[in-house]
């Protein structure tokens, strides 16, 4: 029984055995089982990290580098043995010290937070490769069991640099000197620079989103650039000169050109315009030609008035002579004086039209502006519609005089009242011109350093227009403004204006309001009471004595000047011709006291006249008249050695005190 008993026992037993065999049989073909597929994924994350796009490296829980891809390898150039550990793949991939410190800081604390589990965010590093090149790498870690962690390393360095390279190229169009549009197939505004808000006045709130003005129509529904569109979607550029409004008012005219955009797989997917502002190009080459149009009138100008000041010359010194002559308060000579006084406004009329066509600053001479204002309106008057009415009020004596330049105070009156005038030009209005006195003291006075206290002339322009806006405004004095439609103004009218009133130490005051007209008021300094031009008939004529070479080629006035000079008590010689006047005077060169020649003659000019009878005798004074002011400088006829210059016509009193004074010189 014993012996059963002991067999049953160990039968027991060798089952447990048995049990536990089949049981460890079963986890060895588990283990089996779980190796092969832990083999097979590790084939998996292998072959996957071999082949992958981007860097990976895996680092274990001993700071241990243990595992590279070949991507790595690629693009930073080491492998395991170059950095064994992530101590040395800091020093080596950050060589400045700071900035690994800074990054060695983060991953630090990385470890920290997340050494079980856990992603980093991404990080854009940058990292010395082995060949001493740097590369823009974004990283990601990410915790793959306690300790250890894979990191994925993607090179973005061309990335980066398209990136900045775009950025660039963004800069560079909005801060281009020309206006680029951006806009899509049917010309909606996508984008504008900053030349384009410069030019027009319109902010991107106001155009984005906005039809293109080209792309558009007119009232009509003819649109405005017929064509463009079209020529656009079937790939074709185009070119052409715009003009535009700003938002303000103004005009601008660009060359423009248009352009498809395409995409990458070539097909139109918006349109670009660069355009370039021309608009003082434009008015620079009007000014020019209004500039060479100017000369021409005054070479016509010279001519006219050599011939008709020589008229004038023989009308006004005939008519002096025949006052001599007939009883003083008598019927003939209050009709002589009218005819004297019609040649004296002729007179000045061409001096006028010489100095409107002429170009440069003249030299500053006491002005009565009372009378510079009426002549001005007078000429004025024949330009300006019949619907504008001019109303004069001078308040002011012919004593009131201010330093001036008599073209440019001309040229400030023509300025105004044109402006003043075109302001009317739609419903007419009354053109208010005033003179005024006013004595100013600090207070009055603009803060400008150059403008002193004291008694000034104003000048009042006013019209009743349709005024100004408060923007146009503070912009009239600016060159090449102008609000109105091309080719009606240059911009340069006001401009101009300011310009002279600056220059002759003045200032302007303007006030304006939308609809109830303009009011411009023009300060200049007043000068003291001085001798002006003015009637000079009551002059005492200067008699004297002595001998005269008198050379004309027109026959009326060397009769007039022969009967004028010897009335005077003088000898008078007088020749037609430059070459016989040369002739007489080199036989008898002492014969002469005086010479007055004629500067435009055939043959011999004048001045070279005057310059041989010089090299004979260099002592003897010699006068040079013309019709024309500019015909000769006086610089050359100074070094020449010509004592005077006088303008035609001339009176008997002006010829008399200057022959007289040569005389006595010598």
């Amino acid at each position: 029984r014993a012996r059963e008993e002991l067999e049953a026992r160990v039968e027991e037993r060798m089952a447990d055995l048995r049990y536990a065999n089949q049981q460890l049989q079963l986890e060895v073909i588990e283990h089996k089982v779980t190796e092969a597929k832990l083999s097979e994924s590790e084939e998996r994350f292998r072959l996957l990290a071999e082949f992958a796009p981007f860097c990976i490296a895996l680092r274990n829980q001993y700071g241990e580098i243990e595992y590279l891809n070949p991507r790595f390898v690629e693009v930073f150039g080491y492998t395991l043995s170059d950095i064994p550990t992530e101590e040395r793949w800091f020093k080596k991939a950050f060589a400045d010290r700071q900035y690994r410190e800074s990054l060695w800081k983060e991953w630090q604390k990385f470890l920290l937070d997340h050494s079980e589990t856990g992603v980093a965010e991404d990080h854009t590093v940058r990292v010395r490769c082995k060949d001493g090149r740097y590369k823009m790498t974004r990283v990601r870690s990410v915790t793959v069991e306690k300790g250890r962690f894979l990191f994925c390393f993607e090179d973005v360095t061309d990335q980066l640099k398209a990136e900045e390279e775009r950025a660039r190229l963004a800069i560079v169009i909005e801060q281009a000197s020309e206006l680029v549009i951006l806009t899509d197939l049917e010309g909606c505004i996508q984008y504008v620079n900053l030349a384009f808000e410069k030019t027009t006045g319109y902010t991107r709130g106001d155009v984005i989103g906005t039809l293109l003005p080209e792309f558009g129509k007119n009232d009509d529904g003819v649109p405005l650039e017929p064509g463009l569109l079209e020529t656009l979607k079937r790939g074709d550029a185009w070119r052409g000169h715009l003009a535009g409004k700003t938002k303000q008012g103004g005009n601008y005219e660009v060359e423009a050109t248009f352009s498809p955009i395409r995409g990458i797989s070539g097909e139109i997917v918006g349109l670009a315009s660069v355009q370039r502002d021309v608009t003082n190009e434009i008015l620079l080459e009007k000014q020019l030609r209004q500039s060479q149009k100017m000369e021409a009138i005054g070479t016509l100008a010279g001519g006219i008035a050599h011939d008709f000041n020589n008229i004038l010359a023989a009308i006004m010194g005939y008519t002096e002579m025949s006052l001599n002559m007939i009883p003083k308060g008598s019927l003939a000579q209050l009709n002589l004086d009218q005819v004297l006084k019609a040649a004296n406004r002729a007179k000045d009329l061409v001096r006028q039209i010489l100095l409107f066509s002429r170009r440069g600053e003249q030299e500053r001479q006491p002005l009565i502006m009372a009378s510079s204002v009426k002549e001005a309106l007078k000429l004025l008057r024949a330009s300006l519609p019949a619907t504008v009415e001019i109303r004069k009020t001078i308040g002011i004596g012919p004593d009131c005089l201010i330093m001036g330049d008599p073209t440019q105070i001309h040229q400030v009156m023509l300025n105004l009242c044109t402006n003043a005038a075109h302001a009317m030009k739609e419903n007419g209005g009354v053109l208010e011109v005033e003179l005024a006195e006013d004595v100013l003291d600090v207070a009055d006075l603009p803060p400008e350093p150059d403008l002193k206290p004291g008694p000034y002339l104003r000048l009042t322009v006013r019209d009743t227009g349709h005024g100004m806006e408060k923007d146009v405004l503070e912009r009239i004095f600016e060159p090449f403004f102008t609000t109105k439609d091309p080719f009606e103004g240059t911009g340069m009218g006001l401009a101009v204006v300011h310009g002279i009133v600056k220059r002759h130490e003045g200032f302007i005051r303007v006030f304006s309001e939308k609809g109830e007209g303009t009011v411009f008021h023009v300060f200049f300094p007043k000068v003291a009471s001085a001798e002006a031009p003015g009637d000079m008939e009551s002059r005492v004529v200067t008699k004297g004595h002595g001998r005269i070479l008198f050379v004309d080629d027109e026959e009326a006035l060397t009769r007039l000047a022969q009967e004028m000079l010897e009335s005077l008590g003088y000898k008078v010689t007088v020749v037609r011709d430059g070459v016989e006047a040369l002739g007489r005077f080199e036989a008898r060169p002492d014969e002469f006291d005086l010479v007055i020649t004629d500067y435009t003659m055939p043959k011999m000019t004048g001045l070279e006249l005057a310059g041989e009878v010089l090299r004979i005798r260099p002592d003897i004074p010699v006068i040079l008249c013309s019709g024309y002011s500019q015909a000769v400088s006086e610089e050359k006829i100074k070094e020449m050695g010509v004592r005077e210059f006088v303008l035609k016509p001339i009176r008997v009193h002006e010829i008399a005190e200057i022959i007289a004074r040569l005389l006595n010189s010598t």
